[in-house]
Order: C-alpha cells, then structure tokens, then sequence
C-alpha cells in the first residue's frame, strides 16, 4: 500500500493521502465534496470519509455518499466490526445487522432508512421506527415532505405502508405515486 493518491479540487492538492479514492460527491450547492478514501491502518485495509477536509472515522466499508437536497447533511452507510452503522454528519448510529440506504425528503429535515436486527426489518424516520415488515422494496417521500410510503413485504403479501398505516396484502405492488400537492396516492 503506498499512500500517494489525493484529491485535487480546483487545481489545489488536499491534505489527505490515500491509497485509494472514490465516489466524489458534491452537494448540490456545488459547495461541499466529499468522497472515501483507502488507507493501512494498523495493518488493515479500512475506508474513511472525507468531508470538506475534514476525515471521518475509518471503516471496513463505505457506502453510497448521500447529501441531503439542501446541501446541509451527509449520510452514508458503513460496515464496522461485523456490523454496519449509519453516518449522519459525521455521527454514527447504533449498530444494526443491516442498514438500507438513508433517503432524505426533499425539503431535508426528514432522513429515512432500514435497519435490520435479528431478521426483523424497520424503516425508521427521524429516529421513529415503524412496524415490524419481512423486506422492504421502495421507499417515497410526498413531494411536499409531509408524507412517506413504503412497499414491504409482511407474511408472504406487498403491503403499501403510507404514514404508518399498513394497507391491504396483495401479491405483488410494484409502483407507488404522491400526487403533486401530495393529497392523494396511488399504487
């Protein structure tokens, strides 16, 4: 392992030396980047995060990097002692077997994401876990981010799951719509 990559932004090195780089990630203000790095660490292969300069803990694996619309928030999953955790600005969540990827609603102050433990499945909002599924196929939020559904398997049938409330079980739901002032829905 030779730490010799960096990243270069606006024709100015960064501080940081990796072995490995990717998944560069600007918000979409265009005014933070971050981006996952490889490096040797106590003689072991671990990934960290790097945002705005500033690195992140290291990990056995990084996920997807995902900023918020309003720029304002990162989130990405991350494996870590046989775990995973989910990294909100730069804060580590409980441990769990599982994470699902992190969606932010667009006005940004709602994140939703799985977890699994156990074998049993959660989507969780904003630290509120909601009832116990078997999978999880889609996740929305309403345009407006008032409202939420999700597609997810409970006892062999698709139910769509909207602001909580469990709907019928049918055999397969494979499409889901808010309508644009989010009043209605359809799947």
């Amino acid at each position: 392992y030779d730490d010799t990559c960096r990243v270069v932004l606006d024709g100015q090195e960064q501080k940081n030396n990796f072995s490995l780089i990717q998944n560069l990630t600007f918000s979409l203000d265009s005014k933070n980047l971050a981006y996952k790095g490889r490096q040797k660490i106590d003689g072991a292969k671990k990934w960290t995060v790097v945002h705005n300069g500033k690195k992140h803990n290291p990990y056995d694996h990084i996920f997807t990097l995902i900023f918020s619309p309003d720029s304002q928030h990162l989130a990405y999953v991350a494996a870590k002692d046989r775990q995973m955790v989910l990294v909100l600005n730069g804060h580590e969540q409980p441990p769990q077997d599982q994470y699902g990827l992190p969606v932010f609603a667009l006005n940004s102050k709602k994140l939703a994401y799985s977890v699994r433990k156990d074998n049993n499945f959660h989507v969780v909002i904003n630290s509120d876990a909601g009832p116990e599924i078997d999978k999880i196929y889609k996740f929305y939020h309403s345009y407006d981010s008032s409202r939420y559904a999700y597609v997810a398997a409970i006892d062999n049938e698709w139910h769509c799951i909207v602001d909580g409330e469990i709907g019928p079980g049918y055999q397969l739901i494979d499409s889901f719509k808010f309508s644009l002032d989010s009043s209605h829905y359809a799947y």
